[in-house]
C-alpha cells in the first residue's frame, strides 16, 4: 500500500506539469510566434515482489511492479503556424525551418520565430522588445519603401530614385534538434547541447525557410485538440486522486484491524 500511495503521487505531480502545460498552450491560442509545448512522460524503476515459497521449496516470484511515473522532458514542438497578413513591411512569417537570430542584454543570443519588427533610433532591425536582429543591417531615416525578399535580400527606395538599392541580407538560424531548444519565455529559444550549435544560411537554402513580408505566423496550438488532451490529463489527474485515496481507505482499514 505504501508503493500504491507514492505511486499515486508520482501520477498527480507528472499530470499537474501536464495540465499546466496545456494550460499555457490554451492561453497562447492567439500569440503571434507562439509554438506549443508537449509533456514526455516516463515510468520510474522497477522493483521485483516475491511470493511465497512452493511445496518444492521454491521461491515465488510475480511480476515486477513499477514505481509511478515522472516528467522526462518538456518540448516544443515547431510545427508551421497559420498565416494572418499584416500589411506591415516589417513583419515577415518564416515559411519552414529556421529562425531569427536575436541579441539578448547580456550579448548572449536567443532565436524566435516572431517576425514583428521595428525599427530603432540608429535604423537597426529589433524585435518589440528592442532586441537586435543579427546582423549589420540599418535602414536609413529617409527610405520611402522597405521590401524583404523571400530570401532575406532587403531593398530599400530612397527619395528621388526609381531603382531600390539593396541595404543588407538576412539570415536564419536552423539546429539539428530544434525541439532541444530551452524556453526563455517571450517567444525567445535558446540553444543547448541537446539542439546542438546553431547553424546559419540563406532563407530558402541548407533546408531553411523562406520569408514572407507583411505576414505573421500564428499560434501553432489547435484548440479543440488541446482541449481535448486538456479532458484526457484532467481524468488522468482524478484516477490518480482516487487511486491514492484508495490506497488511504485500505492502510485505515489495516490500522483499524489492530484495535
Amino acid at each position: 500500500m505504501i508503493d500504491a500511495i507514492y505511486a499515486s503521487i508520482s501520477g498527480l505531480q507528472a499530470h499537474q506539469l501536464r495540465l499546466d502545460a496545456l494550460s499555457n498552450n490554451l492561453a497562447n491560442v492567439s500569440t503571434p510566434g507562439f509554438k506549443k509545448t508537449r509533456v514526455n512522460f516516463a515510468d520510474l524503476m522497477y522493483r521485483p515482489v516475491t511470493g511465497g515459497v512452493t511445496d518444492a521449496g521454491v521461491q515465488e516470484k510475480l511480476p515486477q511492479l513499477g514505481l509511478g511515473t515522472a516528467v522526462a522532458s518538456t518540448e516544443a514542438i515547431f510545427s508551421q503556424g497559420d498565416m494572418r497578413q499584416t500589411q506591415r513591411p516589417l513583419d515577415m512569417a518564416i515559411l519552414g525551418q529556421g529562425f531569427l537570430e536575436v541579441q539578448l542584454a547580456d550579448g548572449s543570443f536567443a532565436y524566435t520565430r516572431l517576425g514583428s519588427l521595428r525599427l530603432n533610433e540608429t535604423g537597426e532591425l529589433v524585435t518589440q522588445d528592442g532586441l537586435r536582429i543579427s546582423g549589420d543591417i540599418r535602414v536609413p531615416a529617409e527610405a520611402t519603401k522597405l521590401v524583404i525578399g523571400q530570401d532575406g535580400k532587403i531593398m530599400a527606395t530612397m527619395p528621388g530614385e526609381d531603382d531600390p538599392e539593396e541595404i543588407g541580407q538576412l539570415e536564419l538560424t536552423g539546429f539539428v534538434n530544434a525541439a532541444g531548444l530551452k524556453l526563455l519565455g517571450g517567444g525567445l529559444y535558446g540553444a543547448t547541447e541537446e539542439s546542438g550549435e546553431a547553424f546559419y544560411g540563406t532563407p530558402g537554402e541548407v533546408g531553411l525557410g523562406k520569408l514572407r513580408q507583411g505576414f505573421l505566423e500564428m499560434s501553432n496550438v489547435d484548440f479543440v485538440e488541446e482541449l481535448a488532451e486538456l479532458v484526457v490529463a484532467q481524468r488522468a489527474y482524478q484516477l490518480n486522486a482516487r487511486a491514492l485515496q484508495a490506497a488511504d481507505e485500505v492502510l485505515a482499514e489495516i490500522n483499524g484491524l489492530r484495535r
